[in-house]
């Protein structure tokens, strides 16, 4: 799994505010201030096709990982930022399933009034069959989700690449305490 910054973030109170990095900003839009407003109010169908266009212009990851064997992985040091998700190489088993759909996911991720700094993700997906396979494979057929205390197929998501995304706590919270 690798994770590309697409973004810049800039917190202001409890709001964030994306601005696309110079790889991506062909896919920006600006509102009527000339504020980049690529992520504003994007529901789950714009996210998704917004990070596959992403997807096709990502280049040198932030981070990468392989998955452990609970279907985890922790990526640490990351810069405040919008990051693009996605699936990359995949060994045994997992061979035998789709890669799942790149997503997005904010570090760090504001919940419920706070700034949280130790962000997990994991994509959504079902079980489908490649073909020539007698094994299924992943697809994402929900909303990826962020902060989700749960995970009720941590087989499914080991299977499919699930990902752990975490900052670390040293520079990232120095950043957030001065903001």
């Amino acid at each position: 799994m690798s994770v590309y910054r697409v973004a810049d973030l800039e917190q202001k109170e409890d709001t964030a505010l994306y601005r696309l990095t110079a790889p991506y900003r062909s896919l920006q839009k600006t509102d009527k201030s000339g504020r980049d407003s690529t992520f504003d109010g994007l529901n789950a169908d714009q996210s998704a096709d917004l990070a596959a266009k992403l997807a096709r212009l990502a280049r040198g990851p932030a981070a990468s990982g392989k998955t452990d064997q609970e279907g985890q992985v922790l990526l640490s040091g990351l810069e405040p930022g919008m990051y693009l998700t996605v699936e990359t190489d995949r060994e045994g088993t997992a061979e035998k399933y789709e890669y799942f759909d790149p997503y997005l996911v904010s570090v760090p991720d504001y919940q419920d009034g706070k700034w949280i700094l130790h962000v997990q993700s994991s994509p959504k997906t079902e079980l489908t069959a490649l073909r020539g396979s007698d094994k299924p494979s992943s697809s994402r057929k929900a909303a990826v989700q962020t902060g989700d205390s749960e995970n009720p197929l941590p087989l499914l998501l080991m299977l499919a690449g699930s990902g752990l995304i975490a900052a670390a706590a040293g520079k990232l919270s120095r950043e957030l305490e001065s903001t």
